[in-house]
């Protein structure tokens, strides 16, 4: 549905958490090691990340994302939100070459 996906973490240590999932056409890395070596290396049709983080948000995403060219679809996870409209005006104001969309999952615990 999606093609290859670039599923974004907290940074968990200094390591490098990438890793390639080929039964899913999946690659995990953290916030921390999104450059643009690892976008051309991966080559994402999306990017999967939680809305809120340890060390960032979907809005600092965004603006890297924006700043290292990329105009594929990036998607925020999250619990559900009472206005979603809000926050893709936001993350459009952001970065208005961006498609952007919210897969929410139901309230946390």
């Amino acid at each position: 549905m999606y093609g290859r996906i670039l599923v974004i973490c907290s940074d968990f240590s200094g390591e490098d958490l990438e890793t390639a999932h080929d039964e899913t056409n999946a690659v995990l890395s953290h916030f921390g090691a999104l450059d643009a070596a690892l976008l051309e290396r991966v080559d994402p049709d999306c990017v999967i990340a939680p809305m809120v983080s340890s060390g960032f948000d979907i809005h600092d995403l965004a603006e890297r994302l924006c700043k290292l060219n990329y105009r594929k679809l990036l998607i925020a996870v999250c619990p559900k939100l009472p206005d979603p409209q809000l926050l893709r005006a936001e993350v459009h104001a952001l970065c208005p070459g961006l498609p952007f969309d919210l897969h929410e999952i139901g309230p946390l615990p």
